[in-house]
């Protein structure tokens, strides 16, 4: 969590490759990400992570429900934190923080159970990042744009 830039940095192609290789054969079992000695490039996790989101044929928050997240957010920018970027109008009569909030969970209420699930862990992961943005420089606004705009997360 302190790593500086930890997910703003590309980790190393030989030991991503790696980590990609063992998930794709499904024994997770047979590998621990947490043995330093096997996988001692933080930036490699997290490079696995990110292409992984990137390369899903349908984004977590899902092309079908797009424009009823845009509509929710009253034509605001979401981050994946949940915070409200205050440079566009106020669109679709959605002026009050509690209105869009209200909004935002029914349309992530519509989102499939394993969407659902990951959207959840990794918000709850991104937040104990955020936490450590004195140490890693990753605030809200550096996570949306790794995960919001570069992995089509939205």
């Amino acid at each position: 969590m302190d790593y500086e830039g930890i997910y703003r940095k590309t980790g190393g192609s030989s030991q991503s490759k790696a980590i990609t290789q063992l998930f794709e054969r499904g024994n997770y079992d047979a590998f621990d990400l947490t043995d330093l000695d096997s996988f001692n490039d933080i930036s490699s996790v997290t490079s696995v992570l990110k292409t992984y989101f990137r390369s899903l044929p349908n984004p977590l928050l899902t092309f079908a429900l797009h424009e009823s997240f845009i509509a929710a957010a009253g034509g605001f920018i979401i981050s994946l934190l949940g915070f409200l970027s205050l440079t566009s109008s106020l669109a679709l009569g959605l002026r009050e923080p509690r209105e869009k909030h209200t909004a935002l969970l029914a349309v992530v209420g519509n989102l499939p159970k394993e969407h659902y699930e990951t959207v959840r862990f990794l918000m709850l992961h991104l937040h104990r990042v955020q936490a450590h943005s004195q140490e890693n420089l990753m605030n809200a606004r550096n996570l949306g744009v790794v995960f919001g705009r570069k992995y089509r997360l939205i």
